[in-house]
C-alpha cells in the first residue's frame, strides 16, 4: 500500500498496530471513495476481520497507551449514524456503520451533517448510475463521475474507469463519455498529440515505461484511456512523474 510509504500515515498505522495488534493495509479488505458536486467525499472502507466493537475497543487501547489514562467512548446510533464521545469532552466524531464490517466517514468526522449529505437517500441515479453500472466493480479501485462541462468547444458528461492489479502488474481503464461522437474524435486527435509530446519528455526516465504504455482509442461517445505499470516500479514513477508533467 503506498500509504505505507509516506510518513504521517506510517507513524499512524504503526501507533495502531502497537496499540492493539492490527494490522491496518491489511485490515482494509476494499475502500470506495464516492463524490458528487464537489462535495466532501464519503470514504468507505470495508474491514478484514473488524467491526465496530473491535475498532473502539482498539482506539480505547490506544488512548490508555498513549495517556496512560483509561479512556472510554460512548457510542450513541441514531439511523445510519453512530456519534461517538469522551465523557467530558465537547468534540464528537460520526461515523456510519453499513454493514457489521463496512464503515463509512467524511475527510471531517466531526460534521455529522456533512456525513448524512454524502450517505445519500439511495443508489446512483442518473447519467452516473449509468456509467456505475459499466465498471467492473471487482477491481481493486473503480470510480466514477457525472458532470457536464464544455472543454475547448467540446461537451463532456462524465466518466468510469478502474484499477486491478495482477501478478505485480497494475492495469488502468479510464472512458471518458463526451456529448458526441465529433466531440470523441476531437478529443482523441487532442490527446494523441499530447501523449506524443509526453512520450518524449518521458524517455529515459522511470516513467518511460508507464507512457508508453498508454493507448487512447475512441468509439461512439465515449474516449478510452488504457495504460499498465508494474508494481515494484510505482514509487520510482511518482517520484518522477511531475518531472513529466
Amino acid at each position: 500500500m503506498l500509504l505505507t510509504e509516506e510518513e504521517e500515515a506510517k507513524r499512524a498505522f504503526d501507533m495502531i498496530k502497537d496499540g492493539c495488534g492490527i494490522d491496518v493495509p491489511t485490515a482494509i479488505a476494499d475502500f470506495t471513495v464516492v463524490m458528487k458536486d464537489g462535495n466532501d467525499p464519503l470514504v468507505v472502507f470495508g474491514l478484514a476481520g473488524l467491526d465496530e466493537l473491535k475498532v473502539r475497543t482498539c482506539l480505547e487501547a490506544i488512548a490508555l497507551k498513549e495517556t496512560g489514562k483509561v479512556v472510554k467512548l460512548t457510542a450513541k446510533k441514531a439511523g445510519k449514524v453512530t456519534t461517538y464521545s469522551v465523557p467530558g469532552e465537547r468534540q464528537k466524531m460520526d461515523f456510519a456503520w453499513l454493514a457489521p464490517d463496512v464503515v463509512a466517514f467524511t475527510e471531517d468526522p466531526t460534521a455529522k451533517g456533512r456525513l448524512l449529505k454524502a450517505l445519500g437517500k439511495g443508489p446512483a441515479k442518473g447519467d452516473l448510475g449509468k456509467f456505475v453500472a459499466k465498471i467492473n466493480s471487482d477491481a481493486a479501485l473503480w470510480a466514477a463521475v457525472a458532470i457536464k462541462e464544455k472543454e475547448d468547444g467540446m461537451t463532456i458528461l462524465g466518466g468510469y474507469g478502474s484499477l486491478d492489479v495482477a501478478k505485480g502488474k497494475w492495469t488502468g481503464t479510464a472512458n471518458v463519455v463526451m456529448g458526441s461522437a465529433a466531440d470523441v474524435q476531437k478529443a482523441l486527435g487532442l490527446a494523441t498529440m499530447g501523449l506524443g509530446e509526453i512520450k518524449t519528455k518521458a524517455k529515459g526516465t522511470p516513467a518511460e515505461a508507464l507512457i508508453n504504455s498508454i493507448q487512447v482509442t475512441g468509439a461512439g461517445a465515449e474516449l478510452k484511456v488504457t495504460g499498465a505499470l508494474v508494481d515494484s516500479d510505482i514509487t520510482k514513477v511518482m517520484e518522477d512523474v511531475s518531472k513529466v508533467f
